[in-house]
C-alpha cells in the first residue's frame, strides 16, 4: 500500500494500453533534515545520519537558517558523527579561504 500524501497515480497510454503508475510529489529539500532530526530524537542514529547525509549531499549547513547555530542540531551535537560532519565542512571552508587568499594576491 502506498501513502497517498506523497504519491499520486497517473495513467500512461502506450500503444493503446493504459498503464497506471505512481509518481512521487516534489519533496521540499528541508524534509530530509526534519526526518533526520526526528530519527535522532527517537534514538535511531543510523537512520538519522542516513537522512542527514542525504540532505548534505545536495547542500551544506549554510543552507540551513542560522547554519550550525540552528537549534535543530542540538540533538546531534553530542555525537561523534556530527563532529565528523563539522570537520568535513571546516576542511571545505579552509580550501575556499585558501583559494580566495591566493586570488587576492
Amino acid at each position: 500500500m502506498h501513502d497517498r500524501t506523497s504519491l499520486t497515480r497517473f495513467k500512461i497510454e502506450d500503444g493503446g494500453e493504459e498503464l497506471e503508475a505512481l509518481a512521487a510529489h516534489d519533496i521540499p529539500w528541508e524534509v530530509q533534515l526534519y526526518v533526520a532530526w526526528a530519527d535522532r530524537l527517537l534514538n535511531d542514529k543510523n537512520e538519522a545520519y542516513r537522512h542527514l547525509n542525504e540532505y548534505l549531499a545536495q547542500r551544506s549547513f549554510l543552507h540551513v537558517p542560522l547554519g550550525l547555530e540552528n537549534p535543530i542540531f542540538e540533538i546531534f551535537r553530542p555525537d561523534g558523527e556530527f563532529d565528523s560532519l563539522k570537520a568535513d565542512l571546516d576542511e571545505k571552508f579552509e580550501i575556499v579561504r585558501r583559494l580566495i587568499r591566493e586570488n587576492e594576491k
